[in-house]
C-alpha cells in the first residue's frame, strides 16, 4: 500500500472556478485565501472561464465560464417548486 503524503509536503495549492476576476464574492474569498496561503508558503494556481490572476499560475478555459454552463441548466419556470435545486 502507497503512503500518502504528508500535509507538510504538499507545496501547491489550486482554485478552481467559473469566474476568478473582478469583485465577486469567489473571486474576493479566492484572493482571500490565496494571500494567507501564500503568506504560510504556499503557491497558489489558477483555472477559471474568466481570471484576473497572475498569468504565470493560470490557466484560462472559454469552456469553463460560467455562460456555457448555464445553457445546460433547466430554466427556472422547468425547477419552480423545486426545492432541492
Amino acid at each position: 500500500m502507497q503512503k500518502s503524503r504528508k500535509t507538510s509536503e504538499i507545496r501547491n495549492i489550486g482554485f478552481v472556478s467559473t469566474r476568478l476576476s473582478g469583485t465577486g464574492g469567489v473571486s474576493l474569498e479566492t484572493a482571500k485565501w490565496a494571500e494567507v496561503l501564500e503568506e504560510m508558503g504556499y503557491t497558489c494556481f489558477y483555472f477559471a472561464g474568466e481570471l484576473d490572476r497572475p498569468q504565470d499560475r493560470s490557466v484560462f478555459s472559454p469552456k469553463a465560464h460560467i455562460s456555457p454552463i448555464r445553457r445546460l441548466l433547466p430554466s427556472r419556470h422547468q425547477t419552480k417548486g423545486f426545492q432541492g435545486y
